[in-house]
């Protein structure tokens, strides 16, 4: 655990000390320790600090982990029963003014979108390269479900889930919306003979994936989903992977309507993507994922509708919980390399400093083990969905 800096501790007021036993006792009713002994303890050397840990939502009690006010052995563990725990007023009421925020604001317009995108996947391809599987760069869920043990085999599972879904058949053309580095249009293009066009906001995933994708059928654009009816035509297939978590409720149904324009009829669409409560996260949306917001799969459900019918809804969470493990895990074992010029984020302390590099690697911890305690917990799932314009036939079978 990082040391606090306070030259000069606070001593615990009688406030702290009610607060810290108040703390205990929310704390015990989803079997979580405070400064005890037990499977998984929550440890605060200093209870001055819990003011400003613990009287708010996620944003509070993360910053707290990012400056190092507080500990976990396990916190992949904590953040899976923490979420059971019901919230305070104190907790909604810090959590209202973003809610109401991104209910009655576009917070996805063209213009936004694009810094969003640039912010956390223009972090430097280094960087994810170090972290992700090393063949396809698959920053999204691996398929663990099939006997696959290390992330580069359920990554390559995941890739051959996804076309066994999509049907794919030589010479077809797919649309890839949010191709990442190029991963998918790589395998798809390589091993199926069919030519991919792949969009994303992130000029340096375009870069990547150009470069992995040359001498293949693939093209490679930086565009908005949006352009894509009118700029690229229609498509035999088309493919979605981790991309619809960054469209936003005011924006799903233009994301059902452009796929639905860019789909031949007869065609078929597979969108792989989280599924949560709805309501934006603050710690995400400040640190990591600015502007995305978990759909609620009923709110899924009433975006295509009238647009596509679906064939398969397959669920695989807990293969996403494995999936952001192997990626802390390769995160922390390269962090040598890392730290000396660890990725931008802002709000954090400045950056070049050992003080930033300390934070960053925190943070980078935090994000994916709390995701990884969300999974684990059933508080965010995993769907694939396979959709078409018109009733599934009697005779489809589900691909697993």
């Amino acid at each position: 655990m990082l040391a606090r800096k306070d030259t000069h501790p606070k001593r615990p007021t009688i406030i702290d000390r009610l607060l810290a036993r108040w703390v205990r006792k929310r704390l015990a009713t989803v079997d979580i320790a405070f400064n005890g002994e037990g499977s998984c303890v929550m440890r605060v050397p200093d209870i001055t600090v819990l003011r400003r840990v613990v009287t708010g939502d996620s944003l509070d009690l993360l910053e707290g982990y990012q400056r190092g006010d507080w500990d976990c052995d396990d916190l992949v563990e904590f953040c899976a029963r923490i979420r059971r725990m019901r919230p305070t007023p104190f907790m909604v009421l810090a959590a209202t003014p973003t809610y109401l925020k991104n209910k009655l604001v576009n917070l996805q317009t063209r213009v936004r979108a694009k810094r969003a995108i640039s912010r956390h996947y223009d972090m430097g391809n280094d960087f994810y390269k170090r972290m992700l599987d090393p063949e396809y760069l698959q920053y999204s869920c691996a398929y663990f479900e099939r006997g696959a043990t290390t992330l580069a085999e359920a990554q390559l599972a995941k890739l051959r889930l996804l076309c066994r879904k999509l049907q794919l058949k030589r010479g077809m053309r797919v649309l890839d919306i949010g191709c990442g580095w190029g991963g998918l249009a790589k395998f798809m293009a390589k091993e199926y003979g069919v030519t991919v066009v792949g969009i994303t906001l992130s000029e340096e995933q375009a870069v990547e994936a150009r470069e992995r994708c040359k001498g293949l059928a693939v093209e490679i654009h930086v565009m908005d989903y949006r352009d894509a009816p009118n700029e690229l035509g229609q498509f035999d297939r088309i493919v979605s992977v981790g991309m619809f978590e960054h469209v936003g409720e005011k924006n799903h149904r233009s994301f059902f309507r452009a796929a639905y324009a860019c789909l031949k009829d007869g065609g078929l669409f597979v969108l792989h993507t989280i599924v949560g409560t709805g309501r934006p996260d603050r710690w995400i949306q400040k640190y990591i994922f600015p502007d995305g917001v978990l759909p609620k799969y009923s709110q899924l459900r009433t975006a295509f509708k009238g647009f596509f019918f679906d064939w398969d809804v397959h669920e695989f969470g807990q293969s996403y919980a494995k999936t952001l493990l192997c990626w802390r895990d390769n995160f922390k074992a390269a962090w040598q390399e890392i730290k000396n010029d660890p990725p931008f984020i802002p709000y954090g302390p400045s950056r070049g400093t050992s003080e930033y590099a300390e934070w960053f690697f925190r943070t980078w911890v935090c994000y994916s083990s709390a995701c990884s305690g969300s999974f684990k917990g059933g508080h965010i799932r995993l769907k694939q969905l396979v959709l078409a314009k018109r009733p599934r036939p009697q005779r489809y079978e589900p691909v697993r």
